[in-house]
């Protein structure tokens, strides 16, 4: 039945993704990926008591901010 109204209706294929298009999806999900990754860090940096691991923390959100840029 799905296939007779799909033979009548003709819809219409869409395009496969281009490169620029799978480039920017790329990208996008990259972003995503760095915010969550700096609201993590940020949420752990409040527990953190040894000056190492503050300190690592504070360069890598530093190196999220510089790439946001």
């Amino acid at each position: 039945m799905l296939a007779r109204m799909g033979a009548l209706l003709e819809p219409r294929t869409s395009d496969i993704c281009n490169e620029q298009q799978s480039a920017l999806q790329e990208l996008a999900a990259a972003r995503r990926n760095l915010i969550r990754d700096g609201t993590a860090l940020l949420n752990r940096q409040q527990n953190l008591q040894l000056s190492l691991l503050k300190r690592l923390t504070r360069y890598r959100l530093r190196q999220i901010a510089d790439m946001k840029v």
